[in-house]
């Protein structure tokens, strides 16, 4: 019955004048297209893709940091576009206006941002640009954020020694690896495919943020005797573990001082080149003690090493002398090297004790209060002085409860009342030996001399005399 019901109320359409089926198709359109039309304009809306988090990266390296948007139309207004990157609410680089600000290793690319893409580049990363990033997106009364975590890893640098105790019978195998980042790391020490240990020891952590460890194992030469040790090394900033051995760090000689009426050993280690050690001949001034035929040692590589170990027990009226440099000749390799060091050590402290981020616009809008903002970073920031200008004429401003001195979350105005300039300091992040703070500069556009005005900070660290200085270009908007 439904079936003849339906056939029933279709036959009289399929009875309709052509004209009539042309004017019932035109309004059925008419209805339907917008709903095609509102479907279509969704579809297109103005997006965020949104990346894999974390993004890991080798200390030191360049990194682009994702951040891509769909749904502008092809005659979008950049002027109109804004794209800000902030990391711990403090902004590191942004596109407003139509022009890209940012710092020295803090980067946009005004053509990529044309093509959808505001991915941040920030070069030279070291271990203090790990965090979180967010990037914001908007166009007119649109907005959209997007996050990633950045991770960085520093790969170690590692060590290996081969060295005997005082009485020379045991012997200790020490892996040292220096450098690296993060502090989770894995020592295995092995003689040929033996392990003798492996163990993930507790970091040490360094003034540059990166971290140390070391492992040890103690083994006695008369039961360890032909294959060479080797020690391997596990870390996340690896792709594979690193492996070596002390054949190119151990001295000839393993033992230099014996105790008398003890038996004692002393070892002599050395590279095979093309099978040319064919004997070790021990001598005592001009006496040979032993002719030894050579114990070959061969790295997981391949590569030959030869040992040999002459035992003896020394009385307390014998010496044992061996070739070698005298203390006079150590001490002054030893001055050679410290003093470059230290000079090293004073470039590095004073570089390092002040220095500033770019200034960023926080709040622009016409007729009202602006504020730029930059990070300043160093040691003993109470050390450290600032200095505004406009124009390159200087801003002379006091605390605003009268009292001297550089304090956290302290404002200062400028002594002329007239020019209406503050200046805010936020609380002290300290990170190692280091500080960090955020400063705040506010001034009146109509305060300014001129429409375009170049505003500079300065900051000096009065122990090192070190000064680095940043600007803004403030651009009047009609």
């Amino acid at each position: 019955m439904i079936s003849s019901a339906v056939s029933a109320s279709i036959r009289p359409v399929e009875r309709l004048p052509r004209c009539v089926k042309a004017d019932f198709c035109a309004r059925l359109m008419k209805s339907v297209l917008p709903l095609f039309v509102l479907l279509h304009t969704c579809a297109q809306s103005f997006s965020i893709h949104i990346v894999s988090s974390p993004l890991f990266v080798t200390v030191q390296s360049d990194i682009w940091l994702p951040c891509n948007f769909t749904g502008l139309s092809d005659d979008v207004d950049f002027q109109k576009l804004k794209v800000t990157w902030t990391r711990q609410s403090v902004p590191v680089a942004q596109y407003n206006w139509g022009k890209v600000s940012g710092g020295l290793r803090f980067s946009l690319q005004e053509d990529r941002l044309k093509a959808g893409d505001a991915s941040l580049h920030l070069s030279s990363v070291s271990m203090k640009d790990e965090g979180q990033y967010w990037c914001r997106v908007e166009y007119k009364a649109e907005k959209m954020d997007s996050e990633v975590y950045l991770r960085v890893r520093a790969p170690p640098q590692v060590h290996v020694t081969l060295r005997s105790n005082s009485h020379g019978s045991d012997g200790v195998i020490n892996c040292s690896a220096t450098g690296f980042y993060p502090a989770d790391i894995k020592f295995t020490l092995r003689q040929g495919g033996e392990m003798l240990k492996s163990e993930s020891p507790s970091a040490r952590s360094e003034p540059d943020g990166t971290f140390s460890a070391s492992s040890a194992h103690s083994f006695n030469w008369s039961t360890r005797v032909g294959d060479l040790f080797f020690c391997e090394v596990n870390h996340d900033a690896l792709e594979e573990p690193i492996r070596t051995d002390p054949r190119r760090e151990s001295p000839g000689v393993l033992l230099t001082t014996a105790v008398p009426n003890l038996d004692s050993v002393v070892v002599c280690l050395c590279d095979e080149t093309q099978e040319s050690v064919k004997k070790f001949i021990w001598r005592k001034d001009e006496t040979i003690l032993l002719i030894d035929t050579p114990h070959t040692l061969i790295s997981l590589d391949g590569h030959k090493s030869v040992m040999s170990r002459y035992r003896f027990t020394p009385n307390g009226q014998e010496k044992l002398s061996y070739t070698g440099h005298s203390h006079v000749k150590i001490a002054g390799a030893g001055v050679v090297i410290l003093i470059p060091l230290l000079l090293l050590l004073l470039v590095i402290i004073r570089q390092t004790s002040v220095s500033l981020t770019p200034l960023i616009p926080v709040h622009l809008r016409k007729s009202e209060t602006h504020s730029i903002t930059c990070t300043l970073t160093g040691w003993c920031l109470r050390l450290i002085s600032l200095r505004w200008s406009v124009n390159g004429k200087r801003i002379e401003m006091e605390p605003l409860d009268g009292e001297k001195g550089d304090f956290d979350e302290k404002v200062w105005l400028s002594t002329d009342k007239a020019t209406n300039f503050s200046m805010k300091k936020g609380p002290t992040k300290m990170s190692c030996c280091q500080g960090e703070t955020t400063i705040t500069f506010q001034f009146t556009p109509g305060k300014l001399e001129s429409e375009n005005s170049l505003i500079r900070c300065r900051a000096l660290h009065r122990l090192t005399r070190r000064r680095v200085i940043a600007q803004y270009l403030y651009e009047s908007k009609v």
